[in-house]
């Protein structure tokens, strides 16, 4: 199978696609990579919240625990260090849920670039890609029988704008019916980027 077309037009196009696919997602994925080290950076901050929460539940429980011991007003005096356990508490839990958040991040949005990326490639440009190769190695096998050139030259008539076709052949359907197939063939493996090999002997 050809990778590339033989005329330098197309194949300049279809060399210019493969190298932006290649490019952009080497650049995707460089930038999915960036994404995912920054919010990493943020889960460790919320690692901190979490952990500051926590301390702060164990100094106010110390302390709490500790002015229970004084006569008469120990209970009063240790009440609002119950609540300042209680905000630890609360902001202990803020940082671990934001921990997971960030971290189910994350993964969700470098692999959606990713697979944004990888998408297309599978699905749009790479089938296009494989198509023309299936379609051009069919071409020239076709064009190697008896009957190719008479083949082409009515694929090309049947699929092929009549403002293409008159730049070739003034009257196509004059050409098919006299059987001048050549200059229509001709038409077809252009637009497919497609040269004919000469014959065997000649230059």
């Amino acid at each position: 199978m050809k990778l590339y077309a033989d005329v330098a037009s197309v194949r300049a196009r279809q060399v210019l696609g493969d190298v932006l696919v290649l490019v952009v997602t080497w650049l995707v994925v460089r930038q999915a990579a960036r994404v995912r080290r920054q919010l990493l950076d943020f889960r460790s901050a919320a690692e901190r919240v979490e952990s500051a929460g926590r301390n702060v539940v164990r100094g106010a429980d110390a302390a709490g625990s500790a002015l229970q011991d004084v006569p008469v007003v120990g209970g009063a005096l240790s009440a609002p260090f119950g609540a300042v356990a209680d905000a630890g508490r609360d902001l202990s839990a803020a940082g671990t849920d934001a921990g997971a958040a960030i971290e189910g991040l994350g993964l969700f949005v470098p692999l959606l670039l990713v697979g944004l990326v990888l998408g297309y490639v599978l699905f749009r440009y790479l089938p296009g890609r494989l198509a023309w190769m299936r379609e051009t190695a069919e071409v020239a096998r076709v064009l190697g029988t008896a009957d190719g050139e008479r083949l082409l030259a009515h694929r090309a008539v049947a699929g092929r704008p009549l403002r293409l076709l008159r730049q070739s052949v003034v009257d196509p359907g004059a050409a098919l019916a006299h059987g001048d197939w050549a200059p229509l063939a001709a038409v077809e493996l252009q637009e497919l980027g497609l040269r004919r090999s000469p014959p065997d002997g000649h230059a």
